[in-house]
């Protein structure tokens, strides 16, 4: 490897004890609201796009559809959310946060930021930027690598 790949690596690293560790945060703020990671995520997609039916909440978080129709049904019968008729779709209804679930949202958010402020002394805003370009390029880059990895592998298994 060079000695670029080399500090690249040693940065790639970092990211999945800070997954583990901002997760852990995530899912503490998250109970502390009776929440769990899936139903957060739902509501926050929700507050943020609007109306959505399960499949667009799905593509959103980037999950299978399925287990967004499991968080959904929960909050369903919390009445965090409501159905709404799709008037581009007659079976797939739109899913709609109702103003409690806003409420809690907002709250959680409150929350976190109160733990995120905290940060404002260790890092700078131009760290911050540098942060979002360097994840941002690696996300999009490792997608579609993948997005290669898959369509060689896909046309591997036609030549047979």
């Amino acid at each position: 490897m060079s000695e670029f790949s080399n500090h690249l690596y040693e940065a790639i690293r970092h990211l999945r004890p800070a997954f583990r560790h901002i997760a852990a945060s995530v899912e503490t703020r998250s109970a502390e609201l009776g929440l769990n990671t899936g139903t957060r995520a739902c509501l926050e997609i929700l507050e943020e796009n609007g109306d959505l039916p399960v499949p667009e909440i799905a593509k959103s978080l980037m999950v299978e559809r399925q287990y967004v129709q499991r968080n959904v049904n929960e909050l369903l019968v919390r009445q965090l959310v409501k159905r709404k008729p799709n008037p581009q779709h007659k079976r797939s209804t739109l899913i709609s946060i109702t103003e409690t679930g806003s409420a809690l949202i907002c709250q959680l958010k409150k929350a976190e930021g109160a733990v995120l402020d905290e940060l404002d002394k260790r890092m700078s805003s131009a760290q911050i930027d540098g942060a979002i370009h360097v994840l941002s390029t690696l996300s999009q880059y490792f997608k579609e690598l993948n997005e290669n990895d898959r369509r060689k592998t896909d046309g591997a298994l036609d030549d047979c």
